[in-house]
C-alpha cells in the first residue's frame, strides 16, 4: 500500500509525495496537457449506419433472389466499418493512457469494445442462419429475414445504449477539461487491478512525459544557445547603428509633429480671419439697415407732419363750407357777426 509520506513504493519514506510534483507540473504545462477525446462523433455515426441498416431490412424484397445476399454483404461491411472505427478509437484511447487519463481508459476501455464484439457475434449468427434457415425456408412459422430483423433490433439496443454511454463520457471530460491526475488514479479501488499494476502504469506514463519533456528541455536549450550566439554576434557597431536609425526616426516624427501643428495653427488663423471678415461684413450689413431704419423714421414724421397739414387745412375748408352754407340759408346775406357785448 501507500506508504504515509505520499511516496508510490512503501520504501520511499523520504521521497517527495507524487502528487505534490504531480500537481506542481500541471501548474506549469496546463495547456499542453489536456487530452481530448471526440471520438464519441464516430461511435454516433456507427450507430446511424446501423439503425439505417435496420430500417432496410423491412424493405420487401425476394428472399431467393440477390436481396438476401445483399443484406447478408451489407451486414459483412458494416462488420469491417465497424472493426475499423474500433482500431482508430482504440489508438486515441491508449494516447489518452499514455497522457495520464487511466481512469478515463479503465471506464471506456469496455465501452468502446461492445460494438465490435456485438456485431461480431452476429456474424456467427449469419453463419447459423444459413445452415439452420436457408433461404427461402421458415423455422417457427418464421423466415430468415425475420430472424435477422429480431437479432439486429437487438443489436441496435445494445449498441445504442453503449453509445449514449460513451457519449456522456467523452462529453462530461472535454467539457471538464480534467488534467491528467495519476495520483487519484493509484489510489482508485479497482477489483482486478492489484496496486503493482497501477504503479507499473504510472511509471511507463512518467517515462513517457519525462522523455516528452526531456526533447522540450532540450530543444529550447539550442533556442537559448542560438539566441546567445546571435546575441554575441551583434557588436557594438550594430548598436550604434541601430540607436542612430532611432534617432532619425525620432527626428522625423518630430519634423512631421512640427509640420502639423504649423498646419494646425495656419487653419485656426485662416478659420479666425474667416470669421472676422463675415463679422465686419455682418456689421456693415447691420450699418446699413440702421441708415435705412432712420431715413425711414425721417420719412415718417414728415409724412405725419403733412398729414397734420393737411388736417388742418381741412378743417378750414369744412369751416368755411359750413359758412357758405349758413349764407345761402340766410338768402345770401352774410349772417350776423355777433359780439360779446350782443
Amino acid at each position: 500500500s501507500i506508504n504515509t509520506g505520499g511516496g508510490i513504493f512503501p520504501d520511499e519514506e523520504e521521497s517527495v509525495p507524487f502528487a505534490t510534483l504531480e500537481q506542481n507540473q500541471r501548474s506549469v504545462t496546463m495547456k499542453r496537457e489536456f487530452f481530448g477525446i471526440y471520438t464519441h462523433w464516430f461511435a454516433v455515426a456507427v450507430n446511424i449506419l446501423i439503425i439505417v441498416y435496420f430500417l432496410s431490412l423491412f424493405i420487401p424484397f425476394d428472399e431467393t433472389g440477390p436481396g438476401y445476399n445483399l443484406i447478408v454483404i451489407l451486414y459483412i461491411g458494416l462488420w469491417v466499418v465497424i472493426s475499423l472505427v474500433n482500431r482508430f478509437v482504440h489508438s486515441v484511447h491508449m494516447g489518452a493512457k499514455r497522457h495520464g487519463y487511466f481512469q478515463f481508459y479503465g471506464s471506456t476501455n469496455l465501452l468502446m469494445q461492445v460494438p465490435f464484439m456485438v456485431w461480431s457475434a452476429g456474424m456467427a449468427f449469419i453463419a447459423i442462419l444459413f445452415v439452420v434457415v436457408p433461404a427461402g425456408d421458415t423455422l417457427w412459422g418464421l423466415n430468415p429475414v425475420a430472424f435477422l430483423q429480431m437479432f439486429v433490433g437487438l443489436q441496435l439496443i445494445i449498441i445504442t445504449l453503449t453509445t449514449i454511454w460513451y457519449f456522456v463520457i467523452c462529453y462530461l471530460h472535454n467539457k471538464r477539461k480534467a488534467l491528467p491526475n495519476a495520483s487519484q488514479y493509484l489510489q482508485s479501488y479497482e477489483g482486478h487491478k492489484s496496486l503493482g499494476a497501477k504503479q507499473a502504469e504510472v511509471i511507463r506514463y512518467l517515462e513517457e512525459k519525462n522523455r516528452v519533456l526531456g526533447k522540450e528541455i532540450v530543444s529550447l536549450h539550442n533556442r537559448l544557445a542560438k539566441q546567445k550566439d546571435h546575441a554575441e554576434s551583434f557588436n557594438k557597431s550594430d548598436y550604434i547603428h541601430e540607436i542612430k536609425k532611432k534617432d532619425q526616426e525620432i527626428l522625423r516624427l518630430e519634423a512631421m509633429c512640427t509640420d502639423l501643428s504649423s498646419k494646425l495653427e495656419q487653419f485656426e488663423q485662416q478659420k479666425m480671419d474667416r470669421i472676422e471678415d463675415k463679422y465686419a461684413e455682418n456689421h456693415r450689413e447691420l450699418g446699413v439697415v440702421r441708415t435705412k431704419l432712420v431715413e425711414s423714421l425721417q420719412e415718417n414724421n414728415k409724412l405725419k407732419l403733412m398729414y397734420e397739414v393737411e388736417k388742418d387745412s381741412l378743417e378750414e375748408a369744412q369751416g368755411e363750407i359750413e359758412l357758405l352754407r349758413q349764407t345761402l340759408a340766410n338768402n345770401g346775406s352774410l349772417p350776423e357777426e355777433r359780439t360779446i357785448y350782443d
